[in-house]
This record gives structure tokens, C-alpha cells and sequence, in this order.
């Protein structure tokens, strides 16, 4: 229940989520294998990195704005299943 309080959770469907940190108003994101990996924010936009030429995503690197309020990031495997985490506000961790 301690991990549920502070916030250091994430829902998935099997992808999994191994770091997600802030420096210099970019997240980065490590993952088990990917098709994509999104960032997305208030207003209904996404940033996505995708898998290429069949090499999975591993790792992603998204550029947030202060004036995004907050952002969530999903990781979605080949089997499209999915792994969700919190949202995270920017005023708190840009």
C-alpha cells in the first residue's frame, strides 16, 4: 500500500516498465520489447516512437513542456497490450 500512496505504480497487460526518469524537461523511458512506446497529454496529443524495420522499442526520449500540466506514458507490445502509468504533472517533476 506504501508503493499505491506515493504514486510509484503503473496498470499493465504484460509490457513492462522498467525506469521512467525527468532530466532536462525530457522523460526517458525503458521498457521491455515494444511496437511503441506514447506519451500523451491533456489536450489529446501524443508523441509515439515506434518500432522500425522489426527491432523493438527498448527505450524512448519525449520532450515535455511546463505548459503540457501533465503527461502519461503507455507502452504497447506486438501482441497490442498494453502497460499505463500514472499521470505525472509537470509543475512536480519538470
Amino acid at each position: 500500500t506504501d508503493a499505491l500512496v506515493r504514486g510509484d505504480f503503473y496498470a499493465s497487460f504484460g509490457p513492462e516498465i522498467h525506469e521512467l526518469w525527468v532530466e532536462d524537461n525530457q522523460v526517458h523511458v525503458t521498457c521491455s520489447p515494444a511496437k511503441r512506446v506514447i506519451c500523451s497529454f491533456p489536450d489529446r496529443r501524443c508523441l509515439i516512437v515506434n518500432s522500425k524495420d522489426g527491432q523493438p522499442v527498448e527505450e524512448a526520449v519525449f520532450t515535455v513542456d511546463a505548459s503540457d500540466i501533465y503527461f502519461r506514458i503507455t507502452v504497447v507490445d506486438e501482441k497490442d497490450r498494453c502497460a499505463d502509468t500514472n499521470a505525472y504533472f509537470t509543475d512536480e517533476v519538470l
